[in-house]
């Protein structure tokens, strides 16, 4: 792995997905001109970016290498997962580096953006019948159960408060957010919403104020949508399937009687 001086990486996300890091991740890209990593660059870039993560969930592969590898992979910052988790590991690796607590109005709007995307997939992708088409990789399943305290547990985490319903899944946003300001020191955190805008992002960073509207990727729908196709798909097929070969057996059946 090539050695890139570490300092490159200059802005640790601590947010939990689903706080509007699709749009802070296109906002920091334009503010510091270099790549932002976020969930959606482990599915862009395939086995090389996921076999990673697996092996550090795993612990195949130890939380020190984290940083080395967005480095090396030309990174300067990252939101979402899978950084948020492992935001106090990346802090001591990346000692200059500011943080950002991307948060949404309150926990109730984050607990239905949540059920309504990720935790559906998670569902559908250990249900009959569209797990036949799910790409969902088991061994990223510990990373959505790690909870404010860093432990990956079957009973908390984004994955396992959300399942467990609004109510505990609205105290586990406010416990996690709570621990991000705890532990990192307030002259290098920035608690952001993106309804705010450039102002309080660009003053953070130090950087001016760019002169278009603030990014605004609305991915709910897109990943709806997504589910809505695997929903048909899956289902044509398992009805589909049954329908061909009765009538393929249908049409054997009277190919060999009527030649006899």
């Amino acid at each position: 792995m090539e050695s890139k001086p570490k300092e490159q990486f200059v802005l640790i996300g601590a947010g939990l997905a689903r706080t509007g890091t699709n749009s802070t991740q296109v906002a920091l890209q334009m503010l510091l001109k270099g790549k932002c990593y976020h969930m959606m660059e482990v599915f862009k870039h395939g086995s090389r970016h996921s076999n990673f993560w697996a092996e550090v969930i795993s612990g195949d592969r130890s939380v020190d290498e984290i940083g080395d590898f967005l480095v090396s992979e030309g990174y300067v910052s990252g939101v979402d997962d899978p950084i948020a988790p492992y935001f106090k590991d990346l802090m001591k690796q990346f000692p200059d580096a500011k943080v950002l607590l991307t948060v949404r109005d309150d926990g109730h709007k984050w607990y239905k953006s949540v059920r309504d995307t990720i935790y559906y997939h998670f569902v559908d992708s250990h249900r009959f019948p569209t797990s036949i088409f799910s790409k969902t990789d088991n061994r990223w399943e510990p990373l959505f159960f790690i909870g404010p305290d860093g432990e990956s547990r079957p009973d908390t985490g984004l994955l396992g408060s959300v399942g467990a319903g609004e109510e505990t899944a609205v105290k586990f946003y406010d416990e996690w957010n709570a621990e991000v300001k705890r532990h990192v020191p307030p002259e290098k955190l920035l608690v952001f919403n993106v309804k705010e805008g450039w102002a309080p992002l660009c003053k953070f960073l130090n950087v001016p104020v760019p002169d278009v509207p603030f990014p605004n990727v609305n991915d709910s729908s897109s990943m709806k949508n997504r589910r809505r196709k695997l929903l048909l798909k899956s289902w044509g097929l398992v009805l589909t399937v049954p329908v061909v070969l009765g009538g393929a057996g249908y049409l054997a059946w009277k190919f060999l009687t009527s030649s006899k």
